[in-house]
């Protein structure tokens, strides 16, 4: 931020509301606490707000903190998991459907479990689905006619 330009609490909050990805107007109705404002008077007002420097770059640095602290409490979540399921697999205490299904989830999270099937269709005609099975049937039960 310029140093020098210190933002009102009400910008603050303004900027905070957009950050949170709400409208201008919104945001600026929302944290102005406006009453007697039309709407088009509190786009006006969101619409200036936004355009100078200071406010700009308060909403962007909320917008990087917001996705680096997402990703972060991710990434924790991630290895808390990770942690309690292994726990779980190490108790010899634990049952053993518990055990095996602490089994599954980790290998879900580590990428080694595959829920995709593939499915080939073959296109035949009619003629030839018919011989398969007289063959199979003759197989089976002797000769078919």
């Amino acid at each position: 931020m310029i140093s020098g330009d210190t933002l009102s609490p009400k910008q603050l909050t303004f900027c905070a509301f957009i950050a949170n990805g709400e409208k201008q107007t919104d945001a600026y109705l929302k944290a102005y606490n406006v009453k007697k404002l039309s709407r088009k008077g509190a786009s006006t007002e969101a619409s200036k707000l936004m355009k100078q420097e200071k406010i700009k770059e308060r909403v962007e640095q909320l917008r990087a903190d917001k996705a680096v602290s997402k990703s972060a409490l991710a990434g924790r979540d991630k290895d808390w998991i990770v942690h309690e399921v292994t726990e779980i697999i190490k108790d010899d205490e634990a049952r053993h459907s518990d055990r095996l299904r602490a089994l599954e989830i980790l290998a879900r999270i580590r990428g080694l479990y595959d829920e995709s099937s593939q499915v080939t269709v073959e296109h035949r005609s009619s003629a030839e689905v018919r011989k398969e099975l007289e063959e199979k049937l003759s197989a089976l039960f002797g000769t078919v006619n």
